[in-house]
């Protein structure tokens, strides 16, 4: 399994944040946001947000307090499926 991450700037509202694009042999599953805006709820500062997800990742919007956290999270998922022989194709 190939996996590489590209940054990307994301528009969140009024303002824009850093995130990354994850990849999984050359296909999108995450896009990742690093939350530093000005948030309502407290604790979100810093955290990573899974903004979309797609194949396995889809509907899952996760919170991650660094940026290792949520690509060991990817990676876990991605492996899960390719290992589980349900998943999409496109991950084995």
């Amino acid at each position: 399994m190939d996996m590489a991450l590209r940054p990307i700037q994301v528009g969140v509202g009024s303002h824009v944040e850093e995130g990354r694009i994850e990849l999984v042999n050359g296909k999108l599953v995450a896009i990742l946001v690093c939350l530093t805006g000005p948030y309502d709820t407290p604790g979100l500062q810093g955290k990573w947000f899974v903004e979309a997800g797609f194949g396995s990742l889809s509907e899952k919007h996760e919170l991650f307090s660094t940026w290792e956290e949520a690509e060991a999270w990817v990676r876990h998922h991605c492996q899960a499926t390719r290992k589980g022989g349900s998943g999409p194709t496109w991950l084995s």
